[in-house]
């Protein structure tokens, strides 16, 4: 009850933010900026600036805000799809970051999104014809950077 809880809340405080557009390292990106929003919404959002912003919305827990950085954090890490449960963080491949994640040889995280219900996606992105903070269903076919297939791991922090 208390993690469900915890994850409507999450989910609500990503949606708050829907339409908000994109802006690459977009502020704010700490708490002391949330809180310092006092309810309104930030002009420009990123990919982490808007999971980090959910999180500690939802439970004060604070992260780094980088996609690679919030993969590295302490949470539970998943790494199949069929085990992913709405609230979870889903970090994408991506072109633009290189790193070791766990020591082991991935590819590079270069994004961050959250799972909604339904199969959907919460993100900030500039891609496949999107901008902004979207919500959106979350398949290979509709999708071609966006997908189960292109997850280097899901964290867990609810």
């Amino acid at each position: 009850m208390f993690r469900d809880r915890k994850i409507k809340d999450l989910i609500g405080a990503a949606r708050s933010w829907l339409g908000i557009p994109y802006q690459r390292g977009a502020r704010p990106r700490f708490p002391q900026e949330f809180a310092a929003l006092n309810g309104n919404k930030p002009a420009f959002a990123d990919c982490s600036s808007l999971v980090v912003f959910a999180l500690w919305s939802s439970t004060g827990k604070s992260l780094i805000p980088c996609s690679f950085d919030i993969a590295a954090e302490n949470g539970e890490d998943i790494f199949d799809f069929s085990e992913a449960l709405p609230g979870d963080f889903l970090l994408f491949k991506g072109e633009r970051w290189k790193c070791d994640y766990n020591r082991l040889p991935y590819d590079g995280i270069g994004h961050v999104a959250i799972l909604s219900y339904n199969n959907k996606i919460i993100h900030s992105c500039n891609s496949e014809g999107k901008t902004g903070v979207v919500e959106h269903t979350f398949t290979k076919e509709e999708h071609l950077f966006y997908h189960p297939q292109s997850i280097v791991v899901i964290k867990r922090f609810i």
